[in-house]
């Protein structure tokens, strides 16, 4: 296992990629600066497929722009904070946060049969809401990654549009939320889920959540040697090993699908029920199954 990355290397590491990305920022500007002359000033038989060029390399231009703010902000944090390895991915989502201009800002990976595999959050109230959409398997980042594009809701439409989710965000003081997809080759493999933004550019078509969704795609499931030289550690994605995988929760449905003779969505599915009839945890129930000091029937 890759040992977690030390603070100050970190926030070397972050900067180094910034400066990378601002570099790339710049070469596409450049490139589509160059289209979009073409396209007014050469032949008009070619101005379509310049001003497409150009569109493409602008788009380029503002995912390495905006993953050059998220890493800005992520070692702006840690220099401010100086917080516990252990933290360290808090601290990165709170960058992704910034970076989205939302008061919270969550991701989740899934596995087969939509089973949450990874799961990371901004701060506290936002990982209660993610917390929430595992126990009960409804909520936007499922509805994201199953419709396979953005999703929204405010106001009344969080508490129809998601009858046991909505209310339980509300009680936490979510007023909007809305989830990008994170899919990486146009796979969706999980969702970037934020809460009450106040960017007019986030409300106005997503754009900037699925740039930020895009990168940490790559920041998650590629590996990214150290800005610093060859040869150096994938410092960000190791931040990820970090996160909260739920594993007794895993453990405790493999359990039960045994006893019950059942799909493992099934067995998830009842241990959902439970803790919500119940209003305990999920983690807890899992544990008590695991140890045995609980038995489900269907």
């Amino acid at each position: 296992m890759t040992p977690p990355p030390s603070v100050p290397r970190t926030v070397r590491v972050a900067l180094g990629w910034a400066a990378l990305e601002r570099q790339r920022g710049r070469r596409a500007a450049a490139v589509a600066a160059r289209h979009e002359e073409r396209a007014t000033a050469g032949p008009e038989v070619m101005r379509e497929f310049h001003e497409r060029l150009a569109q493409t390399h602008r788009r380029a231009e503002q995912r390495h722009y905006t993953a050059a703010r998220m890493h800005e902000s992520f070692a702006a944090r840690l220099r401010a904070r100086e917080p516990e390895v252990a933290q360290l991915l808090r601290v990165f989502m709170a960058a992704v946060a910034e970076t989205a201009d939302v008061a919270g800002a969550a991701v989740t990976l899934f596995g087969p049969e939509s089973v949450e595999t990874l799961a990371a959050a901004s701060d506290e109230r936002a990982k209660a809401v993610q917390d929430i959409e595992f126990a009960l398997g409804e909520g936007p980042a499922h509805s994201s990654v199953e419709l396979h594009s953005a999703v929204r809701a405010r106001g009344a439409a969080l508490l129809e549009r998601w009858p046991v989710f909505g209310p339980a965000a509300a009680d936490l003081g979510v007023t909007d939320v809305v989830a990008v997809p994170v899919q990486p080759a146009g796979t969706p493999l999980g969702a970037l889920t934020v809460f009450d933004p106040s960017d007019p550019a986030v409300q106005d078509g997503f754009e900037r959540l699925h740039v930020i969704a895009d990168t940490l795609s790559r920041i998650m499931l590629s590996p990214r040697q150290s800005a610093e030289g060859r040869g150096g550690a994938a410092e960000l994605p190791s931040l990820f090993a970090q996160a909260d995988i739920h594993a007794t929760v895993h453990q405790a449905s493999g359990v039960l699908a045994a006893q019950l003779g059942c799909p493992l969505a099934e067995a998830l599915s009842l241990i959902r029920a439970h803790a919500y009839a119940e209003g305990v945890s999920i983690d807890s129930v899992a544990q008590d199954i695991v140890d045995r000091r609980l038995r489900l029937d269907r």
